[in-house]
């Protein structure tokens, strides 16, 4: 039997000043934030027992993982599931097939934006890359009002949010300290609602080994930006500084949608259009003559290699092989390189008569149906491979079992967007910019392409006046959602809904009883026959 790893978890509000913005309502576990990390091995099973002690809904959504099988337990309201109701509980038994760098956060109300969000990690028992400790970077951005209210109000009129690295104020960042000689694995998660990170170890090569939960091949980079919901880990072997007295330094840089550039990472050393710069001395505890033997490179040599390292590019990096991914279910050696299918999503924003901002893909701005999208699929029949059941509104894209879909993500708008598909991880084959050829893209001839074997993740950032082109196969039936990870945009509606293989998906033991019954008590159909989505 595996290994259960219980989490009992009481989800409530609490009132705290993060980051020096002020006293204000938020929402954390146990009557504290931030989170704690959730650590489990390949193989455990992780149980959240969930007390919701709010006065609202709320659901809980492990960022990266696949479900497969369990879409259930995805957490995404009404699309996967009912809401967790207020003053009841719920649990969520999850099994550990996915190693890597996740995260959990609220899925009901854009809750992660008031607090309810934290690492996740999932350990192998077998690591393919050879590291003696690790260190956790966890980036937030912290914004003075509750999301409700900032979404109420007009962009012009929402302070800049101040930024968090583990929890705490990122002006106060704490020293990173580190043995000389040792090789560590740094893993950085960008947990932000809002805010892009640049992280940077100052004259340290780092070789980056996972995006987004996938291994790939080292990568050598000197500097690695994160959109928000995307993670990464590297490799760093430490090495002392130019003298006893004075140090490197690591940086972490704040960038916002309007500067967060995807296809053309910024020139060496750049750092004109970042917000915010944090950071703290790399203090590293010297080896005595006796642990290193042999002669190590010295400073200058490290800071001539630290300049001649290339800039983080994800569509460069290449996944390790199937034997070394294998926990990854979305594992494949060779590129999707024939398309079944090829759909342009079209992401953009305007405004109604009313004032009020609402976001798209292809002119849709997505609401919520009023059954859940799964109880749809399999009570519709036949109707399920109609997307008009589901509701108009949830702008429904109905996949065949085991068909390779091809995505371009087409911005023309002047800001970026961190496109997040839920149930998968996808190829990246294409980046580059729109017709409009504005100056925020660069040169409008401006492409960059995958190798022949593209490397996956499961958020992509598509900057200003970019596309994206990516490509997964309908291998995970279930209701998957695709959707922006500003959650301003996500809650004014850029976001659309995948119903993958609904055929297959009926054939499929029933849900739990549980799942259910959070619907009845909120008086939620669980039937197409009972109502309409319309």
């Amino acid at each position: 039997m595996s290994p259960r790893i219980v989490h009992n978890w009481e989800v409530g509000a609490v009132h705290v000043d993060r980051a020096g913005a002020g006293a204000r309502y938020a929402i954390g576990v146990n009557g504290r934030l931030p989170l704690p990390l959730v650590r489990a091995t390949l193989g455990d099973v992780l149980v959240f027992n969930v007390k919701n002690s709010l006065s609202k809904p709320t659901t809980l959504h492990i960022h990266g993982y696949f479900f497969n099988g369990t879409s259930f337990y995805d957490g995404a309201d009404m699309i996967s599931s009912c809401s967790i109701a207020p003053n009841t509980t719920f649990t969520y038994e999850i099994p550990a097939v996915q190693a890597g760098t996740y995260w959990i956060h609220g899925h009901t109300n854009h809750e992660n934006a008031d607090g309810l969000r934290g690492p996740l990690i999932v350990d192998r028992p077998n690591e393919p890359f050879q590291y003696k400790d690790e260190r956790l970077f966890v980036f937030e951005d912290w914004y003075s009002m509750p999301f409700a209210e900032r979404l109420s109000r007009s962009i012009e009129h929402v302070e800049s949010p101040r930024s968090l690295i583990n929890g705490i104020d990122a002006r106060q960042a704490k020293e990173l300290c580190l043995a000389e000689g040792t090789t560590y694995r740094i893993r950085l998660l960008n947990i932000a609602s809002t805010a892009w990170y640049e992280f940077a170890l100052e004259n340290h090569e780092m070789q980056v080994i996972e995006l987004d939960g996938v291994l790939c091949k080292r990568s050598p980079v000197r500097s690695v930006r994160l959109a928000p919901a995307q993670r990464v880990s590297v490799l760093v072997t430490a090495h002392a500084g130019p003298s006893s007295a004075d140090y490197d330094r690591y940086t972490v840089r704040q960038y916002f949608p309007h500067l967060a550039n995807q296809a053309e990472p910024p020139a060496h050393g750049a750092d004109s259009q970042a917000e915010d710069i944090y950071g703290s001395n790399i203090v590293v505890k010297q080896a005595s003559p006796s642990d290193s033997p042999l002669q190590r490179p010295s400073w200058n040599w490290h800071r001539r290699r630290y300049q001649q390292l290339p800039a983080f590019s994800d569509i460069r990096l290449v996944p390790l092989s199937n034997k070394d991914n294998d926990d990854d279910t979305d594992a494949s050696e060779d590129s999707l390189s024939t398309p079944d299918r090829r759909i342009r999503l079209e992401l953009g924003s305007g405004r109604s008569p009313d004032g009020r901002t609402h976001s798209f893909i292809n002119g849709i701005a997505f609401s919520k149906p009023r059954i859940p999208a799964i109880y749809t699929a399999l009570t519709a029949g036949g109707l399920a491979m109609d997307p008009r059941v589901y509701g108009e509104h949830t702008n429904t894209v109905v996949l065949k079992s085991m068909e390779v879909i091809e995505l371009v993500l087409w911005n023309n708008s002047t800001m970026a967007h961190p496109m997040h598909l839920h149930g998968h991880t996808f190829q990246l084959y294409e980046y580059g910019c729109t017709d409009a050829g504005h100056d925020e893209c660069g040169s409008k001839n401006m492409a960059f392409k995958a190798g022949s074997s593209p490397m996956r993740r499961d958020t992509v950032s598509v900057g200003p006046f970019q596309y994206a082109v990516i490509r997964f196969k309908a291998s995970n039936p279930g209701m998957w959602l695709m959707h922006c990870h500003i959650d301003t945009h996500h809650a004014q509606g850029m976001a659309m809904l995948f119903a993958e293989a609904p055929e297959v998906l009926q054939q499929t033991p029933d849900m739990p009883l549980s799942v259910r019954d959070q619907c009845l008590l909120q008086g939620v159909a669980t039937s197409v026959n009972s109502t309409s989505n319309d």
